[in-house]
């Protein structure tokens, strides 16, 4: 069949015209020399690369490509080569250098030579690769792994790394651990973008202080950033810095729709006095500012003793599990009443700590240590045992009341926590309706999914969930409408306040009135006069719990304060839940 007139007919190229096309326009730059380094030929993307035309360069010795120290370089292995007859960069692996373009500017390329022998005559030639966008790659890549990407500050691990460098050389030098105090009902109250703004501010700050071009500021995570100062001038120059610190973030914060005061607590150590390896003395500085924090004041310089009371800590977690098996715990019931009855509706579940020789140690101090060192996983079970045991024996005495015990946030993240609380109320033949559950807004934050999958289970059964201190972290309202939540417990501090102050006022009748929109009942905690009741009972807030109507109290005396006290007893024909 005739091939069609509208096609044209390739002719046949030669071995060297094709060879000669390859190398023109390969996506590589080549470059050919010969033996004494004048250049032979250059491509097309050689041109593009280096911004020279072939014939700019052609017969001009490579140094014209060169910048120092890779021209001397050059040089020498040219020398070597023209009285010894060795190339040593021959097909070797390709080397990053920089080439110089015509402009001057420095191009960073990646080079391979091989050598071609043309009649009695050998040449060199060297492929080219721009690696500029590789370097860029790396360097963005080095930069992420050495910075934190919120705050741009450096990261504990280039921090680490500044320290072992300044040990090995044997330099002195003060490490700040710079904690930010209430983060943490920043975040909640104020959302993550708020808590994330505040902190790219703060480092801001920090970063403004005088000598700040020598003192490399480092983001620790959550609400810690770390000051690394080399070369002091002493401990009174230790002083002076802490106090700087101090000053520069004790004032109010600018955000985008409102100001935030900010305060931090800072803990000092100092190399070589204090430790000999990076990792001791970042501990010991934060071991320094969580002492400071204990004493409530600014700042703190470590001392041994801080290191003791560590180690009492930890012996006081190990006797905290043993109390739990040998009964030195005991549960205190507090009294929840109904507003409009003015009766007995419920008790909060509360722990005591009967030390047999420390005494009585006050829950804020035990439970938070249960919740850092995993021993609240067998403590809330036996939460659950004892108060299942607890309602089974009132229930037998023709008392029934809900019983709320509170979660750690530890405690959502246990998948068997619905199946325990299945058990002990099978085992004891109570109703799920007997207990509640507190949490706090807290408890949702690491991992919300896990935390409100097990919620979801916990309700399912049939028993009620409460939100604990509500108010602290009320910026959570968009999340309400879908956690299966029966009621919300507004924070002491807005109760004891709301009769000096308007916010304070504001904010607990704007959350009873958005709970019951919701149709959620609301109990105020820390009530503790007949003004704060008779406020809420204007409010129609549905519970109250505090001191007004009756203190934490060991079963037996709940028992004879139901039997005598005005709230225990039903009032107008309504029963007690």
């Amino acid at each position: 069949m005739p091939e069609s007139s509208s096609h044209t007919r390739m002719q046949p190229q030669s071995d060297h015209t094709l060879a000669d096309a390859i190398v023109m326009y390969s996506p590589n730059g080549i470059v050919t020399i010969n033996e004494q380094g004048i250049i032979q030929s250059f491509n097309q993307t050689a041109e593009r690369m280096l911004d020279y035309t072939a014939a700019e360069v052609i017969g001009k010795n490579i140094n014209i490509l060169m910048p120092e120290p890779f021209c001397s370089a050059h040089d020498g292995y040219m020398q070597h080569y023209l009285s010894t007859g060795e190339a040593h960069i021959i097909n070797k692996p390709g080397r990053e250098l920089s080439a110089r373009r015509k402009d001057g500017q420095l191009l960073p390329i990646e080079l391979m030579v091989t050598q071609m022998q043309v009649g009695d005559q050998r040449h060199f030639l060297g492929f080219i690769q721009d690696i500029t966008e590789r370097r860029q790659r790396d360097a963005k890549l080095e930069y992420m792994a050495a910075h934190d990407q919120v705050t741009g500050l450096i990261n504990r691990g280039r921090l680490v790394a500044l320290i072992i460098e300044a040990i090995s050389r044997h330099e002195p030098f003060l490490l700040f651990y710079i904690g930010l105090d209430r983060f943490q009902a920043i975040n909640e109250v104020l959302g993550h973008s708020t808590g994330e703004q505040v902190l790219m501010k703060v480092g801001s700050r920090l970063k403004s202080m005088p000598r700040n071009d020598v003192m490399p500021l480092a983001y620790m995570g959550g609400s810690a950033f770390a000051l690394f100062c080399p070369n002091p001038e002493g401990r009174s120059n230790a002083l002076e810095i802490a106090q700087s610190i101090h000053a520069c973030l004790d004032k109010k914060l600018q955000l985008e729709q409102f100001s935030i005061d900010t305060e931090a607590t800072i803990g000092i150590v100092s190399y070589p006095d204090q430790g000999s390896s990076a990792e001791d003395l970042l501990r010991y500085a934060q071991i320094a500012m969580q002492a400071a924090r204990r004493r409530q004041i600014t700042m703190a310089v470590y001392d041994d003793e801080m290191e003791y009371y560590r180690l009492e800590h930890l012996t006081l977690a190990s006797e905290l599990r043993q109390a739990i098996e040998s009964g030195d715990l005991v549960i205190h019931y507090q009294p929840k009443v109904d507003i409009a009855t003015e009766s007995i509706v419920g008790v909060e579940a509360l722990v005591r700590w009967q030390h047999p020789e420390k005494g009585m140690i006050p829950p804020d101090l035990f439970i938070p240590m249960a919740e850092e060192t995993g021993i609240i996983h067998p403590f809330t079970a036996w939460l659950i045992s004892e108060t299942s045991r607890q309602i089974r024996c009132w229930q037998d005495k023709g008392i029934d009341l809900i019983v709320a015990i509170n979660l750690a946030p530890r405690n959502l993240l246990e998948a068997d926590l619905p199946e325990q609380l299945q058990r002990a109320i099978r085992h004891c033949n109570i109703s799920p309706s007997n207990f509640m559950m507190e949490i706090t807004e807290r408890g949702l934050i690491a991992e919300p999914q896990r935390a409100m999958a097990t919620l979801d289970r916990i309700h399912n059964i049939g028993i009620p969930i409460s939100i604990d201190d509500f108010g602290t972290g009320y910026s959570s309202l968009a999340y309400l409408k879908d956690m299966p939540i029966d009621e919300l417990k507004i924070d002491k501090t807005f109760i004891s306040g709301m009769n000096q102050d308007a916010s304070s006022l504001t904010i607990v009748q704007m959350v009873i009135q958005m709970a019951h929109f919701l149709g959620l009942e609301v109990i105020a905690e820390g009530v503790e006069s007949a003004e704060e009741w008779r406020q809420l009972d204007l409010l129609a807030c549905d519970r109250a719990q505090g001191y007004y109507m009756g203190k934490p109290m060991p079963s037996e005396q709940l028992e004879s304060w139901l039997s005598t006290s005005p709230w225990g007893t039903p009032r107008d024909g309504i029963n007690r839940i």
